[in-house]
């Protein structure tokens, strides 16, 4: 298994940052993950009651997925917050922001894989 995680700041400082996960399987498939709410719900657990070890879990199901990324495992993944490339003046009309994240992995295959994932976030 192999794991990424960036953080999306949004453009909002009213609203809270998105926080995403990327995982790579045996099966060669990357999957991404909304893990914003169930973060920012274990913060509040943990603020509330600091010397509390009990955390509920939580399931999830992955927003997206890239099936056969890989031909079989993925062995390393990496994701990273492109630069923007839109203007204000776009974000201002449109009231959303898009956010580039680059996902690089290698697998089993000796193949690497490169996306561009673009999200849209509520301004």
């Amino acid at each position: 298994l192999a794991l990424s995680v960036v953080q999306m700041r949004g453009g909002d400082p009213s609203k809270d940052d998105a926080i995403v996960a990327f995982s790579g399987g045996t099966d060669g498939c990357i999957a991404v993950w909304d893990i914003t709410t169930p973060v920012q719900d274990f913060l509040t657990q943990r603020s509330a009651a600091p010397s509390s070890e009990d955390v509920a879990p939580v399931r999830l199901k992955p927003v997206h997925a890239f099936e056969g990324a890989h031909q079989s495992g993925v062995n390393s993944l990496h994701a990273v917050v492109l630069p923007s490339r839109l203007e204000a003046e776009e974000v201002h009309v449109t009231g959303r922001r898009a956010v580039e994240i680059l996902v690089t992995s290698g697998g089993d295959d000796q193949a690497i894989h490169a996306s561009i994932v673009s999200v849209e976030q509520q301004r």
